[in-house]
């Protein structure tokens, strides 16, 4: 390999003047117009500083771009956060509600702020379904994860589709004299018609 380096550097106190020769890692020099001799010193050695320039730039940007990456993690680590909690729409809202029991005829009076005597007519007339199904008693018990639907009418837009109130339980915290659930709440969604359609011919009377 040939290669020919006009730099001048100080080594052991003497003056390489000029490197012309590098073979394995051997580059001859003259110290002396009388005394030539061996000096080993690499390519890495002269342009050490230059690799160690461009390395402590590399990660000096890598620790940058990394610190950007977590923060961009962390406000994608807060927008997943929001969209898991409850926030997939913005008729949605989250709130905790207090009820002596999970009974569905409760979760609904406290969740959707309908009056106890709207609730039975809301159950009579087959309004209310929880996780898609007809419920045979107003008081059945609801759990986490149990989605509890108003039915408000058909969606003037497409008669396969129905407007509901929703209420969804996200967590039940037992207290002492009642107990604190927290819901997602939708005052209008619009939803596919049930397997089970709800038709309001039939299920709602006149």
């Amino acid at each position: 390999m040939n290669f020919v380096f006009g730099r001048t550097i100080r080594k052991s106190g003497g003056r390489i003047l000029c490197s012309k020769w590098l073979w394995n890692g051997e580059a001859f020099v003259k110290r002396s117009p009388k005394i030539v001799s061996s000096v080993r010193c690499s390519f890495c050695e002269i342009y050490r500083p230059n690799l160690q320039y461009i390395r402590n730039k590399y990660t000096k940007n890598k620790h940058s771009q990394s610190a950007e990456e977590a923060s961009d993690s962390d406000a994608d680590s807060d927008d997943v956060e929001d969209f898991d909690e409850g926030i997939p729409d913005r008729n949605a809202k989250i709130l905790t509600i207090k009820v002596n029991s999970l009974r569905t005829d409760l979760m609904v009076k406290a969740g959707l702020s309908v009056a106890r005597n709207k609730v039975e007519n809301l159950f009579y007339e087959s309004r209310i379904r929880v996780n898609g199904k007809k419920i045979l008693k107003k008081s059945a018990r609801l759990h986490v994860g149990d989605e509890v639907d108003v039915i408000r009418g058909l969606s003037p837009m497409n008669p396969e589709f129905l407007v509901v109130s929703r209420i969804e339980i996200l967590s039940v915290r037992p207290g002492e004299e009642n107990v604190a659930v927290k819901v997602r709440r939708f005052k209008s969604l619009t939803i596919e018609n049930y397997s089970e359609p709800w038709r309001q011919s039939v299920d709602s009377g006149p």
